[in-house]
């Protein structure tokens, strides 16, 4: 398995999180990082995101492994990180893809702006499995649900009209 994402300062999200579940299912994850956030109880206080040439080079690395069998998304930070990943999930691939798309966290900065929004969507048409919480599936679609069923009826059509799985997720 390779983890794609953020180095969360606090080390309870990001792929910190992704390594521990990772080795708990017996797997050692391939990293490959995006970003570096500072995280503290006040929320995302900071990103750093790579230099595109050094996040380039770790995400050839890691997706060339031949053993590889799913590549695990999370937070992105730019448009470029985004178009990337884009890039190199369109070729032909023996692994399965699942995006857990971070664009707010609950407090403090936001992960992505408009621009890596729209970009996030045409990532989103890789990938295999989509992991959103309402508010972010909310966003991506540009619909609101007012209660459970209008969640669960907004995902099952997203999920259809992009032809993949959604595990619409909890919190915020």
């Amino acid at each position: 398995i390779a983890v794609i994402g953020t180095i969360d300062s606090s080390g309870g999200a990001g792929i910190n999180q992704d390594i521990r579940v990772a080795a708990l299912f017996g797997y050692s994850p391939q990293v490959c990082v995006a970003n570096i956030s500072l995280q503290s109880s006040r929320g995302v206080e900071y990103i750093h995101p790579l230099e595109e040439d050094v996040f380039e080079a770790n995400l050839r690395a890691v997706l060339h492994s031949n053993d590889l069998r799913y590549v695990k998304i999370g937070a992105l930070n730019t448009v470029e990180q985004i178009r990337l990943l884009t890039k190199y999930l369109a070729r032909t691939r023996a692994y399965k893809v699942i995006l857990d798309p971070v664009i707010r966290a609950s407090r403090g900065k936001a992960f992505l702006d408009e621009a890596g929004i729209s970009e996030l969507k045409k990532l989103i048409r890789q990938v295999d499995y989509l992991s959103p919480n309402l508010p972010e599936l909310e966003m991506l679609c540009g619909k609101q649900a007012r209660d459970f069923r209008e969640a669960k009826e907004l995902a099952r059509s997203y999920a259809g009209e992009l032809g993949l799985s959604i595990l619409l997720k909890g919190g915020h």
